[in-house]
């Protein structure tokens, strides 16, 4: 999601809950078709980041400098910002709503441009509502994440993390207890927990009360990404050492290494059943592990290219991933590719689900997003 730092945000300690349910309605009722639907041309000459809101109504893409929003129903651009640096990266987290997008900057900017700066945007038409941080010192931030009931966003400032109030624009509290850059972020869907990742460690905490709870410790290199299963009680991280570790978000345990991959693992995700974990890394392949045992079930050979994302569809019955050159859908129950996703002119920075699994979007570094509609026909 690019440096591979992970912008949007997690979730934590949800005690009670339960995952989510495959849905669907048969074992072979996996994506083997995709028909392109539109493609988003912005001009540019490159396609960072590709996110949909909550009810897949709008798409945000970010590129250098700039960020744009379109209708997803009809390929519509609606506006495109670019008030930040000539050379910045620009990155946008979605409220749970859909309704508003926090957007910021990762480099430095002179005079004039909104480094340092988050701003809470409306969704619909771009104005802005909040600009965070014009009235205290602020160094880039790395990442940003709501809480699940959209009342708090947490921004990283160097090894800080800036807890704010979206709704009426200033800062509630600052949590201190990392020593190197925080680049990621997570909120419980249930509580006030949060989670965070700075170079090799994890922390979890009570953001509220400003109190850490564990702090996990077991890579060897920085942590690429994190991922939170969706019943809160388990958290798998990837990182630069090859190894992904599955934790106890409960106790701070670590259940399992996931051993397996040559190269930095860049992306984990769990399936939304709970039940699975998939790892993309540099090696250009991405491997599908059994979460409550540890066991490598199927490697998905993408290419000899590095493994920039790995999504689960809604359902949990297919997984996409793409490399540097190529995007791809795979059968999560037997490991085999079922189709390509073949049209654009350079490489494929990230692809993601639409929330109801009926489509998939692309950003290309060829400066375009390509929406597909899929089928399981």
């Amino acid at each position: 999601m690019k440096s591979l730092f992970v912008y949007g945000m997690l979730l934590l300690i949800a005690m009670g809950a339960s995952c989510d349910p495959v849905l669907g309605d048969g074992v072979n009722s996996v994506v083997k078709k995709a028909t392109l639907q539109y493609t988003l041309d912005r001009d540019e000459d490159d396609i960072k980041e590709v996110s949909w809101n909550a009810d897949g109504s709008l798409i945000a893409t970010t590129g250098t400098n700039s960020f744009s929003m379109w209708n997803s129903a009809t390929g519509k651009l609606l506006y495109t910002i670019r008030k930040h640096s000539p050379r910045a990266e620009v990155h946008v987290s979605w409220s749970p709503d859909g309704m508003r997008i926090a957007t910021s900057s990762d480099e430095y900017a002179p005079a004039g441009f909104d480094i340092g700066l988050i701003s809470i945007r409306n969704a619909i038409d771009g104005e802005v509502i909040w600009t965070l941080g014009k009235n205290i010192t602020l160094s880039t931030p790395h990442c940003m994440s709501w809480s699940a009931d959209g009342k708090y966003l947490s921004t990283s400032e160097g090894g800080l993390i800036n807890i704010w109030n979206p709704d009426k624009g200033y800062l509630h509290n600052t949590v201190r207890g990392h020593t190197d850059y925080v680049r990621h972020i997570y909120w419980s869907t249930k509580s006030n927990s949060t989670l965070s990742a700075s170079q090799n460690e994890i922390i979890i905490w009570n953001s509220i009360a400003d109190e850490k709870l564990f702090t996990l410790n077991g890579h060897t290199s920085r942590i690429n990404d994190i991922d939170l299963s969706s019943d809160g009680t388990r958290v798998v991280s990837g990182s630069m050492d090859k190894n992904a570790i599955i934790w106890e978000v409960a106790t701070g345990k670590k259940l399992f290494t996931l051993v397996g991959h040559t190269y930095d693992i860049n992306d984990v995700s769990w399936s939304p059943d709970c039940s699975k974990i998939i790892t993309g890394a540099t090696d250009g392949g991405s491997i599908i592990w059994d979460a409550s045992t540890g066991i490598k079930l199927f490697r998905l050979e993408g290419s000899d290219q590095v493994t920039l994302t790995v999504a689960w569809s809604p359902d949990g019955k297919s997984v996409a991933m793409n490399s540097s050159k190529n995007a791809s859908i795979w059968d999560a129950s037997t490991g085999k590719k079922t189709l390509s996703l073949v049209g654009h002119s350079s490489g494929i920075q990230q692809i993601r689900w639409s929330p109801d699994g009926k489509r998939i979007a692309t950003g290309s570094s060829d400066g375009t997003v390509k929406i597909w509609l899929v089928d399981e026909q």
